[in-house]
């Protein structure tokens, strides 16, 4: 699975992601800029975590890089789109949340 993004002019942001042996999914999401150090402003943290969790549950380890390598990969390409869509959609209540806390702690 890859996922690409490009920002337009309308401040839009459409959103490509391609499934491997599936037709391509794009979406458009209104931009809005947010702080660039917030993790709950990122979702691409919350997908580290999910492939944390998931590499972290293999049994055997990985022993060696090769081997690590090719558990995140099968990792990432097992993402269901799903949880794409979901951190996507928890976009706005993600940012009203930072607003309301003026920028510190929240509850994503």
């Amino acid at each position: 699975m890859m996922a690409s993004t490009s920002r337009t002019m309308r401040g839009v942001i459409q959103l490509a992601v391609h499934v491997r042996g599936s037709k391509s999914t794009r979406m458009s999401l209104p931009y809005s800029p947010w702080p660039t150090n917030s993790p709950d402003l990122k979702p691409i943290e919350k997908l580290w975590d999910h492939l944390d969790r998931v590499v972290r549950a293999i049994d055997p380890q990985p022993c060696n890089l090769a081997q690590l390598a090719t558990a995140l990969e099968s990792a990432w390409l097992n993402i269901p789109v799903n949880t794409f869509r979901n951190l996507i959609d928890s976009l706005p209540a993600r940012l009203a949340a930072v607003r309301n806390a003026k920028g510190g702690y929240s509850s994503f």
